[in-house]
């Protein structure tokens, strides 16, 4: 454990905790993706060569130290390239939603003052470049997917895939990059609404993200045994939260990370990555509770009785109560069947925690999901906390 965390009072930069994690790992997988109906991985070394060939190539194409570049994909390989890559050459990261509005596109770039723009999709380019024409500082816009556009002269438009190869061809290392970065030195600018109004720029330093990173790992360590994690992200990256719990910190414990198709395939996916931590949002928990409480019309009257006494029993531990002796006898068997059986394998198998966070989760839901054998813990945090403020420990997740 104390090694872990010399790793990251040690790391200068975001970059570095990525380079860390990155030795002795280049031929295992790191990211998954959905291609063709199936999961498909990119090895760390992949991903730690198109990171510093996409750093070289920025700098090359006139991003200098503290210039900003906005990012606006969905969760992707590209995304996780992209983010560090920026970094790496000394560049800022701007995510902007997906889901924002030409106008809102605009208001992020500006403010921002971003020099380029990172996009993914054809869908996302139409509704990102009249914004990034418009932005006075914009010079250039790379698409991470191939397009059918026009070339406009007040802007440089040009592929992912290119722009990596170019980066390959050039001079430069990461340790030289890297010695470059401080740890108290701008790493991103994260927009939020906060209460309400025109959103506004957050200023995030790498080393708030790589605090937030250990703390988070502490207080997995207390409850879990890490060892070889897998996540499964589909909140948004462009959100602290999962910025944060859902691809820095898994870099920094060397875990693997699937990226989910869609919210409605995230049960599908879910027993296709098998994750053993994942984050979510309240909604999605009272959802699969929803879900759960629906499929159990479907079973057997036999099935039903089992695991409504799951429920009960489960619920009455959880509040502290104590179980009569056949009680706990039936709860032995509630646990094998139930909990480790018919809830876990609808979790993937392999799951550890859930950690919930981005508003508060009713208290009822929390309990039902106790009860039944999956663990919960509640985060609270804000944006500028870069975001983790504080989370209850494994001991005390009732």
């Amino acid at each position: 454990m104390a090694d872990h965390l010399e790793i990251y009072r040690s790391a200068q930069s975001l970059p570095a905790l990525f380079f860390n994690s990155a030795k002795g790992k280049k031929h295992k997988p790191f990211l998954w993706t959905k291609k063709h109906g199936a999961y498909v991985a990119d090895s760390w070394g992949k991903i730690h060569d198109d990171i510093i060939n996409l750093a070289k190539a920025l700098k090359d194409m006139g991003v200098e130290k503290g210039d900003r570049v906005c990012l606006i994909s969905e969760n992707r390989s590209e995304w996780l390239v992209s983010d560090i890559g920026i970094m790496l050459g000394g560049g800022v990261t701007v995510p902007s939603y997906t889901t924002n509005t030409t106008l809102e596109h605009l208001h992020v770039i500006t403010n921002s003052g971003s020099v380029g723009v990172i996009v993914s999709t054809r869908a996302m380019v139409e509704k990102v470049l009249p914004a990034a024409i418009e932005a006075p500082s914009v010079k250039f816009m790379i698409c991470m997917e191939p397009i059918m556009i026009q070339q406009k002269k007040t802007i440089d438009i040009q592929a992912f895939d290119a722009v990596l190869a170019h980066g390959q061809g050039l001079e430069g290392s990461a340790e030289d990059m890297l010695s470059a970065l401080k740890r108290d030195e701008l790493a991103t600018i994260i927009y939020t609404s906060g209460t309400g109004g025109t959103p506004k720029g957050v200023m995030l330093a790498h080393g708030a993200i790589i605090s937030n990173c250990m703390g988070a790992h502490d207080v997995l360590a207390q409850g879990w045994k890490l060892g070889e994690e897998s996540f499964l992200s589909f909140l948004p990256l462009s959100h602290a939260y999962e910025r944060m719990g859902g691809q820095f910190f898994p870099i920094a414990i060397g875990a693997e990370i699937y990226y989910a198709e869609s919210i409605d395939k995230l049960v599908d996916n879910l027993g296709e990555a098998k994750p053993t931590i994942m984050t979510a949002v309240p909604r999605l928990f009272e959802a699969m509770r929803m879900r759960l409480i629906r499929a159990l019309k479907d079973m057997s009257p036999t099935r039903q009785k089992m695991f409504q006494m799951a429920v009960n029993l489960g619920t009455k531990k959880a509040k502290g109560e104590s179980l009569t002796f056949w009680e706990k006898i039936k709860d032995v068997a509630a646990e094998k069947l139930v909990r480790r059986g018919r809830v876990k394998q609808r979790f993937g198998g392999r799951l550890k925690a859930l950690v919930s966070g981005g508003a508060a989760l009713n208290e009822q839901v929390g309990l039902y999901f106790k009860a039944i054998g999956v663990e919960i813990l509640q985060g609270y945090g804000q944006t500028e906390a870069a975001p983790l403020i504080s989370v209850n420990r494994r001991h005390n997740s009732t």
